[in-house]
């Protein structure tokens, strides 16, 4: 058995060998070529063979011998046939002009576990070309070039490179561009000032890109990922892009967690998968579309910020993919130039979301069931609109609002808990603190007070439950009854409103007020315009063991 050997390539001195390619001609798999600083103006080829094999650059002989070494080539500079070889610490570069972005630094042609690490490579179609399988390229430099990093391959990765100002003419050309047949990793690059895309990958099964700052990309997207399975991509820094900050398409299972995308010319971070979209502790800031858009069956959106988007803080649609459960806990968006929070989708979750300073701060639309707990919404055009086919809606607070605080459109369940404080939209135009129409079941202990309109304005409601509610302040009615039926309204107070305490429409009927509190209200503390009935004073509706001093008819009292 032959113990491997170091083979010196050193021109200046007698003994060793003058070239990369003739030390390459003689060494067995196993042995370590180590090349002395300087210029070697060569095409080195390493065959299927020669496995194991580790070449070195920058590697000093004797004393005095300092720099990089580089490799000058109009055609390939160095490839790889074999499985396991190891090329670390050159500079490759072309040899003439006519050399320029025309052939490849480091190609990996076939075999399989090559390593490329801590090279600088500059002006090349390709800094490093991957035909491979299980390879790991990291530490590099590329610069200049068409791409930096192309993948061809499966299993393998792309960590820590610094890759700038690549990028050519065709599309999916930039920092690192990867179509793998399995996974691919991309791990801890620095990606910036390319020209048509900063890391573009594609994946059969697992596409992964994790850290660390893609920016500048001046016309396409920051990240592009499109893997037929899964898409993980994690803790980037996606700023300042011609498009996307990140782009996911065609996965099954997407995971976007804590990246940073702001500044992008289009949508910070767009995700679209075809079975569920997990989107966690993100950031998004400045983009010139939407914070974050994500589109499948199943989405979670958990603990993002998105703010000062010229689009939507967050938008989760049913387009092309029917969105059948959408969960949105814990995000953060202020200031969009559109809405902060938009979901539409078949059943929705929508817990302990901030929405403040937007157009509509948070629009939530179910076909099935929605779950709103916990939410901020002010000082947006309007705070809240839920459109639900059953729903709970409890325990949010919509302050400072131009229109409503609050507007639900809902079939049977619980509207409860809700603060609606100061908000503008004027009575004309049917603005209220809460506004609910529908079928809702239970309209209990909600709070709204100072609004310029009502504030509680019931319309079109039906058989419902509404009790232990509080309307003060407002410069209309409190709670008033517009068009709704058959509701029971006890235990509630309206006190000093500009307007009626408590009033029903000409259009309510069948409605039984009982043992509610309304004092000190500006025109009437009870009033029902409804006339020719068979319930309380001549109206519509039944009035019995209310509080109050003023009522018309009278005899509502």
């Amino acid at each position: 058995m032959l113990l491997a050997a170091t083979l010196w390539v050193d021109p200046a001195h007698a003994g060793n060998f003058t070239s990369i390619s003739s030390a390459v001609a003689a060494a067995a798999p196993g042995d370590t070529i180590k090349v002395v600083p300087g210029i070697y103006q060569e095409s080195v080829a390493v065959p299927s063979t020669l496995a194991n094999l580790t070449i070195v650059g920058g590697q000093a002989q004797f004393a005095g011998q300092k720099g990089p070494s580089i490799i000058q080539s109009d055609t390939d500079g160095i490839n790889l046939g074999a499985n396991d070889d190891m090329v670390k610490g050159f500079t490759i570069e072309p040899q003439t002009t006519a050399g320029f972005d025309t052939a490849d630094g480091i190609v990996i042609s076939s075999g399989s576990g090559d390593s490329i690490l801590d090279n600088t490579i500059e002006d090349e179609s390709s800094g490093v070309l991957v035909i491979a399988d299980g390879s790991t390229i990291s530490g590099n430099t590329i610069e200049e070039s068409v791409n930096g990093v192309v993948i061809d391959g499966s299993g393998d990765t792309v960590s820590g490179n610094t890759l700038e100002f690549d990028g050519g003419p065709t599309p999916v050309s930039g920092g690192i561009v990867g179509g793998a047949f399995g996974s691919i990793t991309v791990s801890g690059n620095t990606v910036e000032h390319n020209y048509q895309n900063g890391i573009n990958v594609t994946a059969t099964t697992t596409a992964t890109v994790i850290g660390k700052t893609v920016e500048d990309t001046s016309a396409g997207p920051g990240v592009q990922v499109y893997s037929e399975a899964s898409a993980v991509v994690e803790l980037n820094v996606l700023n300042s892009n011609g498009g996307y900050g990140l782009d996911v398409i065609g996965a099954e299972t997407a995971t976007v967690l804590g990246n940073t995308a702001n500044d992008n010319t289009s949508t910070g971070l767009n995700v679209i998968a075809s079975t569920s979209a997990t989107v966690s502790s993100n950031t998004t800031k400045g983009n010139g579309d939407n914070g974050i858009f994500a589109n499948a069956p199943q989405i979670t959106l958990d603990g993002n910020t998105s703010n000062s988007n010229q689009g939507s803080g967050f938008i989760t649609p049913t387009g092309t993919i029917t969105v059948t459960t959408a969960t949105l806990i814990g995000n953060t968006a202020n200031n969009n130039g559109i809405d902060g929070l938009v979901v539409e989708s078949g059943s929705a979750t929508f817990n302990e979301n901030t929405a403040n300073g937007n157009v509509y701060g948070a629009v939530i639309e179910a076909t099935g069931q929605a779950t709103v707990l916990g939410n901020t919404t002010n000082k947006d055009a309007l705070g809240m609109e839920v459109f639900a086919g059953s729903e709970t809606v409890s325990s949010n607070t919509a302050n400072s609002n131009i229109n409503d605080g609050i507007f639900v459109d809902g079939g049977p369940g619980t509207i409860s808990d809700n603060t609606a404080d100061s908000n503008l939209g004027a009575a004309a135009n049917g603005g209220a603190g809460i506004a609910i129409e529908g079928n809702v079941t239970t309209i209990i202990g909600n709070t709204t007070s100072n609004n310029v309109g009502d504030g509680l304005l019931l319309a079109s409601v039906s058989g419902a439950n509404i009790t232990i509610n509080t309307a003060k302040g407002n410069g209309n009615n409190g709670i008033e009854l517009e068009g709704s039926n058959d509701n029971t309204l006890s235990a509630n107070t309206a006190s000093s409103n500009l307007a009626d305490g408590i009033v029903a429409d000409d259009g309510s009927s069948g409605n039984v007020i009982t043992d509610n509190t309304a004092l000190k209200n500006g025109a009437f503390d009870l009033a029902d315009t409804s006339t020719g009935g068979t319930g309380t004073a001549g109206t519509d509706n039944t009035w019995s063991d209310n509080t109050a001093n003023t009522a018309n008819p009278a005899g509502l009292l």
